[in-house]
C-alpha cells in the first residue's frame, strides 16, 4: 500500500485538479503513522461495520476497508466522492454516499450495530456529536478527530465541566487517545488535534433527556453566576435539593459531575 506523506497528497491533488476546500473545512492528513495509529486504536475486527465520515481522498478509506466486513463513506463534496469512486468503485465491501452527514440517515444505509471513524470538519463537529449521541440507531463507538481544545472539553472533569462535556458523558466515556500536530494536515491548520474514542452507554430511559439537558443548560446559563441563583426563579428549593446532593449551595455549574446532574434532576423534574 502506497505510504502517505505531504508530497502522495500533492500528488493526488495534482492528478484530479482538486484544493482543499475551506469552505467545506478540508485539511488533509499527511502521515501514515497517524493513520496507522488509528487504525490500530480502533481495534478493528473482520465483522465490523464502519460509518466513515468526511472520506476526502480515501487515505484513511484506504487502511480500513480491507480488515473490516462492510464501509460506508459518507462525503458531501461531490468531486471527492468522484475521486473516490475512481479509486474504489469496484471494492465490494465499500458504499461510497454523496450527502451531507448532518441530514444523513443510518436507517437509510440499513446500519446496525456499526462503529464510526472520522476526521471531521471542525465547523460540524457539536452538531455532529448532538445527532450520533441521541439518535435512535447510534453507533457502538466512535473515533473522531477534534480540535484539541474540544477534545479535552468532552473529557473535562468536575470543575472544568459544559454543556458540551456533561452531553458527551451522559452519552458516552470519551477518552483522549492521542494528540495530532497540525503539521501532519495539508493545508497546515491553525489549531493542533486529539483523536478521541466515544463508547456509548445504554441511557436510563426513565430519564427525560430533553428535561434533563433543559436543566443542564439553564444550570451554565450564566456561569459567573452560582448554580442555584441560574436555577432558583424555576426551583425555588434548590438549594435543599443541591444540599441532598450534598453539594454546596454556593457550587457552580462546571463543578458538577454527570452523576452529580442526574440527582439533581431526579430531586427537581423526576419527582415533579
Amino acid at each position: 500500500m502506497q505510504k502517505i506523506d505531504r508530497k502522495y497528497i500533492h500528488e493526488l491533488c495534482e492528478q484530479y485538479g482538486i484544493r482543499p476546500s475551506k469552505f467545506l473545512g478540508q485539511n488533509f492528513l499527511i502521515s501514515d503513522k497517524v493513520l496507522n495509529r488509528i487504525i490500530l486504536k480502533a481495534d478493528l475486527k473482520k465483522t465490523d461495520i464502519i460509518l466513515e465520515v468526511g472520506s476526502g481522498l480515501g487515505v484513511l478509506t484506504q487502511k480500513i476497508f480491507p480488515l473490516v466486513s462492510r464501509v460506508v463513506a459518507v462525503e458531501k463534496d461531490r468531486k471527492m466522492v468522484e475521486i473516490l469512486n475512481d479509486r474504489f468503485g469496484e471494492i465490494k465491501n465499500l458504499e461510497i454516499i454523496n450527502e451531507d452527514i448532518l441530514k444523513f440517515d443510518p436507517a437509510d444505509a440499513e446500519l446496525q450495530e456499526y462503529k464510526i471513524i472520522a476526521n471531521l470538519p471542525y465547523n460540524i463537529s457539536s452538531k455532529f456529536l448532538e445527532k450520533f449521541l441521541e439518535i435512535e440507531n447510534a453507533p457502538s463507538e466512535m473515533i473522531l478527530m477534534f480540535q484539541k481544545e474540544v477534545g479535552e472539553k468532552l473529557c473535562a472533569k468536575p470543575g472544568d465541566m459544559s454543556v458540551l462535556s456533561v452531553a458527551a458523558q451522559f452519552y458516552s466515556n470519551p477518552e483522549i487517545l492521542f494528540s495530532v500536530s497540525n503539521t501532519k494536515f495539508y493545508p497546515i491548520p491553525k489549531v493542533n488535534s486529539v483523536i478521541v474514542k466515544l463508547r456509548l452507554k445504554k441511557i436510563n430511559t426513565e430519564i427525560n433527556t430533553k428535561e434533563f439537558f433543559k436543566l443542564v443548560r439553564m444550570g451554565f446559563l450564566n456561569k459567573r453566576k452560582k448554580l442555584s441563583n441560574n436555577l432558583k426563579n424555576l426551583f425555588p428549593g434548590i438549594n435543599d435539593n443541591l444540599e441532598k446532593c450534598n453539594l454546596s449551595i454556593d457550587i457552580r455549574a462546571e463543578k458538577l459531575s454527570v452523576e452529580d446532574w442526574i440527582k439533581l434532576y431526579n430531586l427537581t423534574i423526576a419527582q415533579k
